[in-house]
Parts: structure tokens; sequence; C-alpha cells
């Protein structure tokens, strides 16, 4: 059996048809993402705020896991996003309490090694859990969309034991505000998770993989490649460090590169996503420059709870903005300013999720 979850579960259950012909399979992705091969049962659900449908999914997904009474062969297909499309709580949460944790701690600004950490205590279908389920053996290909390629943070490591204590976890969430207090309790809790299943990881795709590609694409078409820094931490250094390189790119270059800076939400955000908020900081610092083109988009297709991409800026862009640039800065509405000046991003889901790509470009 093949179970495939995340938002390119749709691509890679059509690649594993491709390599091992008709199987029978489960894919559980993001609204409008692709849906698999023919013969595959599709569920979708919400992203990044879990839903109810995520819950039958989980539970349709446990399901296939514990089906039959003899080992089996699973082959299972594991891609960002599958944390949040899994919504699935463990003994003492609800599906409310799990979206105002997901709440809270996506608009806390910590790195998503550190949000998935907590998830992992939260979820049912997360550390390792999924491998509780199936005698046998899981065979379990990734696609990775965390810097680190850390497996237990990958969609929360449904197949991979937690390597965090309850402490650990405790001290995480010890300044994010809005947890439920039956969420600080579960986290509190011990848990001992035994697999039953023999389970082998590997990763197909990584981040390096995508800024790898970015630049044969560029160079085909001309460009001279400089290699950025990949972008941890705060999405403010992010844009400052990007800014500082503008000035010195030589004509001709383009700079490649990309990761997963975190954005800390006002209290009463807009709409927008990480790579749209990066976009507006980098207007803001290339204004009265050189000409100089900048892009940030999210690979998968989706920044944020939008449908855009990213989007684009250049040295004009901030003044084009004018009093509505520092207003959607402030707010995290980064969204319908960049809508209203036609600088997004809209490509539409990818079928791959290898984190953001960022290209600062000097003509």
């Amino acid at each position: 059996a093949v179970v495939a979850m995340g938002k390119a579960a749709g691509a890679m259950a059509e690649g594993a048809v491709a390599v091992f012909g008709a199987l029978p399979g489960l894919v559980v992705t993001k609204d409008g993402h692709h849906p698999g091969p023919p013969g595959f049962e599709v569920r979708y659900a919400a992203h990044p705020i879990p839903d109810a449908r995520g819950a039958v999914a989980a539970a349709r997904l446990r399901e296939v896991l514990a089906q039959g009474t003899a080992p089996r062969r699973i082959l299972a297909l594991l891609s960002g996003g599958a944390s949040a499309l899994l919504a699935d709580p463990r003994p003492g949460l609800t599906l409310g309490d799990l979206r105002v944790a997901t709440r809270a701690l996506l608009a806390s600004g910590l790195p998503i090694d550190a949000v998935n950490a907590v998830r992992r205590r939260l979820s049912a279908s997360a550390g390792g859990r999924l491998a509780t389920l199936a005698d046998g053996a899981i065979e379990v290909l990734v696609m990775s969309d965390v810097l680190s390629d850390d497996l237990a943070a990958i969609a929360s490591g449904p197949f991979f034991p937690d390597p965090t204590s309850a402490d650990d976890v405790r001290a995480l969430v010890a300044a994010v505000p809005g947890l439920p207090p039956a969420v600080r309790a579960v986290i509190a809790a011990s848990d001992e998770v035994e697999p039953r299943a023999r389970v082998e990881h590997r990763i197909l795709a990584r981040h390096a993989d995508l800024l790898a590609a970015a630049e044969r694409e560029a160079t085909a078409v001309g460009w001279t490649v400089q290699r950025g820094e990949v972008a941890r931490g705060s999405v403010e250094a992010a844009a400052a460090r990007l800014v500082a390189l503008a000035a010195q790119l030589a004509s001709g270059t383009v700079l490649v590169a990309g990761g997963e800076p975190t954005v800390e939400l006002p209290a009463e955000p807009g709409l927008g996503g990480r790579n749209q908020h990066l976009a507006l900081l980098v207007a803001r610092g290339l204004a009265g420059g050189p000409p100089r083109s900048f892009v940030a988009l999210g690979s998968d297709g989706s920044d944020g709870p939008t449908d855009a991409a990213g989007a684009w800026v250049d040295e004009q862009s901030w003044a084009r903005f004018g009093a509505r640039g520092p207003v959607a800065l402030a707010r995290a509405d980064a969204h319908p300013l960049l809508a209203a000046q036609g600088q997004l991003i809209e490509s539409g889901p990818t079928g791959t999720n290898l984190l953001d790509l960022h290209l600062l470009a000097a003509p």
C-alpha cells in the first residue's frame, strides 16, 4: 500500500506509480493541490490552520496503516504540510485546541523546527506514532522542507521517534501566549512511543536541490550566478542582508538564496505570508538605489494563508506603495498592497515543497 501526505503528496504518488506501476493508495493533501494518480483515494484538508476534514483524513490514514493482520510493506511519501493536514488531536485535546495552538505557534516567530517540536506532542499522527499502527516494514520517502533535514521535524515526524522531552517543549512554549491550558497539560505529560513496524527513511529532495535548480536555470539564460546565504532567523535580518548585498552586485548578476525566515505577527495581523512580507522589507531597502529586482516565493506555490506563491519588487516599488507601505509592514498585511500593484506571483500548486526561493538581480 502507498500512503502520501503533505503538499507534494499527489505528485509524489504519481512518481511512485510511474516507478512501481499501479498500486492501491491514499493521498492526503491541501485543497487545490494535485490529487494523485487515478485510483488513489484522496482526502483534502486545510493548511496552515487544521480543520475537521483533517481529522477525518487522519482517521482514514490510521485505518489504512492498521489494515490486515499479516505484516505488510508500506510505502509512505512524506512532504511538508502534513502536520496541519493531519488534524489528529491526542487524548485530552480537541480540534479547537489544535487550531488555537497552531495560530499561537505560527504567530510566535518560532522557527519551524521548534513549532513542529510542539506539534509532535499534540498530534496522534506525529512523533513516530503512525509507526505504532502497522506490522511489517515502512519505507518513508521524504521531500524535506526543513533546513536541517531533521526527520523528526519534517511534517512533525509521523514515522520518526520524537527526540525531545516534555521539559524541552515546555521551555519552547514558555513565552508563547494564547496556548490553551489543555495544550500545556498534554505537553507536560510523559509519552513513550514504541513503533511496531521496521521504518527506514530516505530523503529524495531538499532545499539545496531547489537552489541548485535555480542556479542552473539562471546560468542557462545568461546570468552570472552568485550564491547567497540561507535565511534563518527573523525576516528583518534576512532583508537587511539582502539589501546590503544588493549594492555590491555586479551588472548581469543574480543572487540565488532562500531558506525560511520567521515573521513575528502583530496581535491582529492582516493577510500575507513571509515571502510577501520579506518583499516589502527589501523594497524599502532598495528604494532610491540602483536598478535591482527581487523575487521571494514559496516553492510549493503558496505563501502563508494566501493563494500567492510570493511577490516581486524593485527599487521603485516602495515609492509606488506610498503611505500604504509602512502600514502594510506594521500590520503584516502585504497581500492586498502587492495585489493592488500587480506584484504578486501566482503560480498555483507546484507539486513540490522545498522551502523558499529568493532571487536578487542586477540588470
